[in-house]
């Protein structure tokens, strides 16, 4: 359990330190006690973008581990997994309605770029599918 812990918090560390921009350790670790960084980049880059991503991680991982250990108690199956409840073929169900669903519409291009002004970029999509579609079923009379 200990040596879980360790492995844990090593590879946390190193989820803040590894990406496309080097941060040393030391003014990593700096910035996550308090103490101003080197850079002020590094700070945005470590608090905004590794620190998010990497308690998403361990969260994730935390749920999946006990959402199995629920799985196998409901089932008093130590075997049991997503496939007995339909729950991988669902979450297929999902990514392909997604996917190929909502592209029609625009949405999948959205959700592309995080822009804070999306609600006027779904307007503008809806207002172009909307004339194409006026286009498309024009009839000559």
């Amino acid at each position: 359990m200990f040596s879980l812990l360790i492995s844990l918090l090593v590879l946390f560390l190193l989820d803040l330190f590894l990406g496309s921009v080097h941060v040393p350790l030391k003014s990593v670790i700096n910035i996550l006690v308090g103490i101003e960084g080197e850079k002020e980049s590094w700070e945005i880059i470590i608090l905004n973008n590794r620190l998010p991503k990497a308690l998403a991680a361990i969260l994730c991982g935390a749920a999946l581990s006990v959402s199995g250990l629920q799985m196998q108690t409901l089932f008093r199956n130590p075997l049991a997994g997503p496939y007995i409840l339909g729950i991988s073929a669902g979450s297929g169900l999902g990514v392909a309605i997604f996917i190929m669903g909502l592209s029609m519409f625009g949405i999948t291009y959205l959700l592309q770029y995080q822009n804070k002004n999306w609600i006027n970029q779904l307007h503008n999509n809806s207002a172009v599918f909307d004339k194409t579609y006026k286009i498309h079923n024009f009839q000559m009379t």
